[in-house]
């Protein structure tokens, strides 16, 4: 598995909890440090069974054993120097796309990606995911159906999004 979006520190506590976790059946979609003084530390994850044709969720309890053992390793292997507040989560509807996977599994799924630096004048594209291919991914742009090129080291964040009438037919299918 080949992360992309992550800072170092991220990516040791990914191969910190990835065998607890995988031991529990998920898989890690996310880890993610955010906020200033007390930053928060967001661990997402999903059944290993979830797919992009047939996405699951993770319950409250399986939130709260992945929380246990994140923090008794967090314990004893602590990487992060100041205090903090430990997330669990699902990946809820928005699912972010963080490794090389993800941009594979997810082709022809709606994306908003935020790119680090500017492409043709801007940082934020909305589209589909058309591939990933040679660390390049390329999206047909809703508004303009044009495609643009951007590399996974460009990629600040991706995230899965869903169209009004997309949202409106998966509650109808929920009813």
């Amino acid at each position: 598995m080949q992360t992309v979006i992550m800072q170092p520190m991220e990516k040791d506590v990914w191969d910190m909890i990835a065998p607890g976790v995988d031991d529990m059946d998920l898989r890690i979609v996310r880890v993610q440090l955010t906020g200033g003084e007390r930053p928060t530390l967001q661990i997402m994850v999903e059944p290993k069974a979830s797919t992009a044709a047939d996405r699951l969720s993770v319950t409250v309890g399986e939130c709260g054993k992945v929380s246990r053992m994140v923090s008794a390793l967090m314990d004893v292997n602590d990487p992060i120097e100041t205090a903090y507040h430990l997330e669990v989560s699902s990946t809820g509807v928005d699912r972010p796309l963080v490794t090389e996977e993800d941009f594979i599994d997810y082709a022809g799924s709606n994306v908003k990606v935020v790119a680090m630096a500017m492409i043709d004048g801007t940082r934020k594209f909305k589209g589909q995911l058309v591939k990933l291919e040679e660390s390049m991914v390329t999206l047909k742009l809703l508004e303009t159906e044009e495609e643009v090129n951007i590399t996974l080291d460009n990629i600040k964040s991706a995230k899965l999004f869903f169209t009004d009438e997309e949202l409106n037919a998966m509650m109808a299918e929920a009813s």
